[in-house]
């Protein structure tokens, strides 16, 4: 048990190494490649790309750990949890975003209806694809490959073969998409001066060094613990950790219920949740 708990720990580690080592490469490739950069494209996209390119399913230069398929759904956990941890939900918080909520449950349906008539459209043409499948459209659209994950892995549990295949196609081709369309309207936006954090000399300057000079560093957390105690970042990451491990264990008793209608409901609740429900309760 000891040896197989540190090897799973060492190829965690190691292909985490290889997945930010493309991060990295799409810094350098910032600062190599000025376009790049103009185009306001993330270090992340670019690496993403390269390891696309040279992986398997292009050129096949380099070998990328079977384990990346899987840390969508444990990763989006971590920024889920992260998001909710530390809110305070009352009435007066709902009343002043009441207009963004409206509109983002607005977008949320529209999505689930128009993705849905697109797929009983299709599904004269595309006789191969599973019931449903068009409804992937508001899970993958609006919250990217860890929802596309949680959805299709719940779908295919209730029979729909293919849904999660399908399921990270169509995240990817939505990321892709607001990647490319967001670009143009953030180079238009920085160009005429809408960017309120950016000088209308730094938004056309494409040289610019990514590595923020002494004087423009700023901090990007505050401690909340003493370090004598624990190191404040291990606190935050446990009390993150810890929420997830409390939301799990509360969705588990809940499956015990004996009545089997709920017990069924909460068998079928993705691990997104978990962290959410334990969240709001620390």
């Amino acid at each position: 048990m000891e040896y197989a708990a540190s090897k799973v720990l060492t190829v965690a580690v190691d292909d985490i190494a290889v997945l930010l080592l493309f991060v990295l490469a799409g810094i350098l490739l910032r600062k190599i490649v000025p376009p790049l950069k103009k185009l306001f494209l993330p270090a992340g996209l670019i690496g993403g790309a390269l390891a696309l390119i040279v992986g398997p399913q292009v050129l096949g230069w380099v070998n990328l750990p079977a384990t990346w398929s899987g840390m969508a759904t444990p990763m989006i956990n971590v920024v889920v949890t992260a998001t909710i941890f530390g809110s305070t939900i009352n009435k007066d918080k709902l009343k002043n975003f009441s207009g963004a909520i409206i509109l983002l449950v607005l977008t949320y349906f529209s999505q689930m209806f128009i993705g849905t008539l697109t797929g009983i459209g299709l599904n004269g043409i595309w006789k191969i694809m599973p019931e449903g499948w068009g409804m992937m459209a508001s899970f993958t659209y609006w919250g990217g490959h860890g929802a596309a994950t949680t959805a299709g892995t719940l779908f295919e549990e209730y029979g729909r073969e293919g849904m999660l295949s399908l399921g990270i196609i169509m995240a990817t081709l939505g990321l892709i998409i607001a990647m490319v369309a967001g670009m143009v309207v953030v180079n238009i936006g920085a160009r005429r001066g809408w960017a309120k954090n950016r000088t209308e000399k730094a938004a056309g300057q494409a040289t610019e060094s990514d590595i923020l000079p002494a004087e423009k560093r700023v901090p990007i957390g505050v401690s909340t613990i003493s370090p004598d105690a624990m190191a404040p970042l291990a606190m935050q990451l446990g009390l993150i950790l810890a929420s997830i491990w409390l939301g799990k264990q509360i969705i588990t008793l809940l499956i015990k219920i004996p009545y089997e209608p709920a017990s069924n409901l909460f068998s079928k609740f993705p691990s997104l949740l978990y962290g959410i429900i334990g969240a709001l309760i620390i």
